[in-house]
């Protein structure tokens, strides 16, 4: 279980970190990526 959460949040920062590159711009898009950030990494460290 914890292997595969762990691969699925590494790709996920992965696509986040592109994303975020693309929509510097864009504030709203930015806040809600940072909180679905925050989410993960709390499902991560229960996981763990």
């Amino acid at each position: 279980m914890f292997d595969f959460v762990f691969w699925v949040l590494v790709i996920w920062f992965i696509i986040n970190v592109i994303w975020m590159w693309f929509v510097l711009n864009k504030q709203s898009y930015q806040k809600s990526f940072a909180w679905i950030n925050v989410a993960a990494v709390i499902i991560g460290f229960w996981v763990y």
